[in-house]
């Protein structure tokens, strides 16, 4: 966040990412024309990252880290939730996996569960592995087996001897 006379304003990623650039690109003691070049990319891009005013791709970030001599994870090392825009809710994985954690413990209360109802006669017992698959005894078709008939071949188009597909007809004139 930066401190805009007394009021605090959310700095975006692409502006955290566009200052780490030129940072480095000074330390380095390169132009922006130098970078461009280095990265294969126009000069006018390296200035629109450099003042937040794009967001790069990660290629594009791959690019420009390469070129700097430098990784990725340098160029983008700090970004934070606070770089991204508010929404009405955030939610991260540590706030998942706290939810779930208090869900079980919930769950997991005497007294507070219902219980699971048993089988009624209208519902059949669930079936053991196996039961209801028709062809769970029978053997696998011999490797030589060859379905019984070939598909027919579609309208208009003679089978080829040599298996090649069958080109399309050719259109009529009009």
């Amino acid at each position: 966040m930066v401190n805009m006379g007394g009021v605090m304003k959310r700095q975006d990623a692409a502006h955290e990412v566009g200052a780490r650039v030129r940072e480095i690109r000074r330390a380095t003691g390169i132009s922006q024309m130098d970078l461009a070049e280095l990265a294969t990319m126009h000069f006018s891009n390296i200035g629109k990252i450099e003042r937040g005013q794009a967001n790069p791709s990660l290629s594009t970030l791959a690019r420009i880290a390469t070129a700097l001599d430098t990784t990725v994870a340098e160029l983008t090392s700090g970004v934070t939730a606070v770089h991204v825009p508010a929404r009405d809710r955030q939610v991260t994985v540590r706030d998942l996996l706290r939810a779930r954690e208090e869900q079980l413990a919930r769950d997991a209360e005497p007294g507070d569960a219902e219980p699971t109802p048993a089988p009624t006669a209208d519902a059949p017992p669930d079936p053991a592995p196996g039961d209801g698959d028709i062809n769970a005894d029978a053997e696998p078709p011999p490797a030589d087996h060859a379905p019984a008939s070939a598909p027919d071949p579609p309208q208009g188009h003679p089978p080829r001897a040599s298996g090649a597909p069958v080109p399309p007809p050719e259109a009529e004139p009009r």
